[in-house]
């Protein structure tokens, strides 16, 4: 297992056997792991290993298209897909462990292809595999429904973050998003920078 240096201290858990089947028969060489730290927010991929965040404290992001998670396990599939996009696009990576921290390339153009691509794989991911996505959302929420943080500051309900994402509850809101951003499937063409509410 190569960690990286920001993860040294973290909580490193073992996915359920679900998730690492999956993510071999993905990528055989690719092995994941779940983490739990309290500072450290993102997910990694660091040489052949994956490191996915299971805190929930900004899952509310991922309630905005594309992404429409309605669920905190569904969140953390979407990062393993996000991290598995980037190893299938073969990115040498945007992040480099200088011993105590890990230093982002500073290309901020590659850097944004590098995610746009990985965004656009775990997406189109989902959309033509949507009995395999089910499955794993049903694992991951399982698992983030019977884990036992050390420390939760999140809710887990979707009506709850997409109120805290929008100040507005799901039944009162459209979202509008600008046609060079997406097509009709929600695949990612690029990152979701700009919506409005109505």
């Amino acid at each position: 297992m190569n960690i990286p240096s920001i993860l040294a201290n973290a909580k490193l858990i073992n996915p359920p056997y679900g998730i690492v089947e999956f993510c071999e028969s993905v990528s055989p060489a690719i092995c994941v792991y779940f983490y739990e730290d309290k500072c450290v927010q993102q997910s990694y991929r660091f040489k052949n290993d994956i490191f996915i965040n299971i805190k929930g404290t900004y899952w509310f992001n991922y309630v905005s298209p594309p992404y429409g998670a309605e669920t905190f396990g569904e969140v953390i599939v979407l990062r393993i897909l996000h991290e598995l996009g980037h190893v299938q696009n073969n990115h040498a990576g945007t992040l480099i462990d200088i011993g105590n921290k890990l230093q982002e390339v500073q290309d901020k153009n590659f850097v944004e292809k590098c995610e746009n691509e990985a965004w656009k794989w775990a997406l189109e991911f989902r959309y033509n595999n949507n009995l395999i996505y089910n499955k794993l959302v049903s694992i991951c929420t399982e698992f983030s429904n019977t884990y036992q943080y050390v420390y939760k500051d999140w809710k887990d309900d979707y009506k709850n973050q997409f109120k805290y994402r929008f100040n507005k509850e799901p039944s009162e809101s459209c979202l509008l998003i600008e046609k060079n951003k997406f097509d009709y499937f929600g695949k990612l063409i690029k990152c979701p920078l700009n919506y409005r509410i109505l």
